[in-house]
């Protein structure tokens, strides 16, 4: 009767810790582009956007996996609408 409990215990605690890294992680990320941002601005004002997004992208290397999608460091973006089959586009609403 105990072992489950310890167990739940033991899985809700890294579950926890797990979350707070991540957390700590995206936050330090911002805040890596923020700084990227402000020292580019002005520098050099036309490429500060990308090298901010490219400051938090490197700022979440640790917490990416090994997959294609991110080792090359690009931002990969959602579909837009017309880029999504018809089917998914019933079923989110539009037309």
């Amino acid at each position: 009767m105990v072992m489950p409990i310890y167990i739940l215990l033991l899985c809700l605690v890294i579950e926890t810790t797990m979350g707070l890294i991540a957390k700590i992680g995206t936050v330090y990320s911002a805040y890596a582009a923020a700084r990227n941002a402000i020292v580019y601005s002005s520098i050099d004002p036309a490429s500060a956007d990308e090298r901010a997004r490219h400051a938090a992208v490197r700022a979440m290397v640790p917490f990416a996996s090994s997959g294609q999608r991110h080792t090359d460091g690009t931002a990969h973006t959602v579909a837009l609408p017309d880029e999504m089959p018809r089917s998914l586009n019933g079923q989110l609403g539009i037309s």
